[in-house]
């Protein structure tokens, strides 16, 4: 195919109005094609390709759009953006139309595209391009500005709203800053009566006076939460009397601020406390009660000649304090001749331990008491209380037996028990007096 070159005859302008809605980026072209010979191409339609580029030669495409294009007498019209929407092109700077027909090379030169299509850019306000003169007077309104930009009112004012000094006062504006300041003298002025509010006493007062707070006159309400602390107290000062009743609340007590030597002794009655204050958190637990067996009736377990744990208990103390332990165990003896040996229970910390005891009678020995003709199937029973010292945590105990030699015996129930005392309720030795010995004699069953 002969080259074809091409006479533009560029008509530009867009579409729609500028002032409407979503305005689609397109524009008008028209030229005329002729031949390389200077003759008007024949009548018909013809493939074209326009493509808008930044630069007049070379360079990538910024938009891409083929036609079918009807040519009569050698002139052609097209509606460029109409297949392919304008999209990528800024029309911010000038911008060059290359047109290629059919498989021919792209023609030369490239048309400079003139200002009309450049109105899309009102389309997109470039950064900082609205000046104050663009701005119709009073058209920008507290709505448009975002928020935290501007101070839109004060009080309800707005406009021009001025500061006035008063008497005595003074404005400094200081670039953003106005300082305002009271000149000295001012305020004074002559108190002719004091009068005393809820609490307090001594009031009226129009020349002299004192006003003071009465005894109990500091109520509850009076009191900010938590603002009484161990600190503020005077060991031992707060007596029943000193308090209100239902005074003091839990809310009036910073937790674990008050100590028992901040209180003087059996000041704190029931008066002195609001009902349901007193919650369980508020309470020490105490429970230290532990309790074990071993076997039934139907078990018997032999004794040796050497110490052994029978049972054991374990006391979880709360703090350090004492243990009253409790044991009972029954004991079988099959005697055959001689004399009947000894027979040993003991409470003790450590498993088989049958030697020294702790605090009063922890020890029993089962006497020799029987003739030394053959027996059988005697039953003893008998039973040890002791009281131990404790640390806080953990606390094991053990019932532990053995006999001397010769005559076989067992053991029937071995049971064992402890309870955790506090120290407050006593010393180990005021404990031990108050638990009662039991006899040799009290021992044997049936005597």
């Amino acid at each position: 195919m002969k080259r074809i070159l091409i006479l533009l005859s560029l008509l530009c302008f867009l579409s729609v109005c500028v002032f409407g809605q979503a305005i689609p980026k397109q524009f008008d072209y028209q030229g005329v094609l002729k031949t390389s010979a200077g003759g008007i191409v024949p009548d018909g339609n013809y493939p074209m390709t326009f493509r808008i580029y930044n630069d007049p030669t070379g360079g990538t495409a910024l938009w891409t759009e083929t036609q079918t294009v009807a040519v009569a007498n050698g002139i052609f019209s097209v509606h460029l953006g109409s297949n392919t929407a304008i999209a990528g092109v800024p029309f911010n700077r000038i911008h060059f139309l290359g047109i290629t027909l059919g498989t021919e090379p792209e023609l030369l030169p490239r048309t400079m595209l003139t200002p009309s299509p450049y109105s899309f850019m009102s389309m997109d306000i470039m950064d900082e391009a609205v000046t104050t003169t663009k701005i119709q007077n009073g058209a920008v309104t507290g709505d448009k500005i975002g928020a935290n930009q501007v101070v839109k009112s004060i009080n309800g004012l707005k406009d021009d709203v001025a500061f006035i000094a008063g008497t005595n006062i003074t404005l400094t504006p200081s670039g953003n800053n106005i300082t305002i300041n009271a000149a000295g003298g001012g305020g004074g002025g002559t108190v002719t009566q004091i009068n005393t509010g809820a609490g307090l006493t001594g009031g009226p007062i129009t020349t002299t006076g004192t006003i003071s707070i009465p005894n109990d006159g500091i109520t509850n309400a009076m009191l900010q939460s938590n603002s009484v602390t161990s600190a503020k107290i005077t060991d031992g000062t707060i007596a029943t009397a000193d308090l209100a009743n239902n005074s003091v609340t839990s809310a009036k007590i910073l937790d674990g601020t008050i100590a028992a030597a901040d209180l003087a002794s059996n000041s704190v009655t029931t008066l002195k406390i609001a009902d349901n204050n007193v919650t369980a958190a508020k309470i020490l637990d105490e429970p230290g009660y532990n309790y074990n067996n071993t076997g039934n009736s139907n078990n018997l377990y032999p004794l040796t000649a050497s110490g052994q744990s029978f049972t054991s208990v374990t006391l979880n103390a709360p703090a350090a304090g004492f243990a009253v332990v409790y044991a009972h165990a029954e004991v079988f003896i099959t005697h055959t001749s001689g004399t009947m040996d000894n027979i040993i229970l003991k409470v003790s910390r450590t498993s088989g331990d049958i030697t020294t005891p702790s605090y009063g009678l922890t020890a029993v020995r089962i006497p020799a008491a029987y003739p030394t003709s053959s027996v059988s199937g005697i039953v003893h029973g008998a039973s040890i209380t002791a009281v131990f010292s404790v640390t806080a945590g953990n606390n094991t105990f053990h019932l532990n037996a053995y006999r001397s030699s010769g005559a076989s015996s067992s053991l029937l129930k071995p049971e064992i028990a402890v309870i955790f005392v506090p120290t407050r309720y006593g010393t180990g030795a005021e404990l031990n007096d108050n638990i009662p010995v039991i006899s040799d004699t009290d021992l044997i069953l049936g005597q």
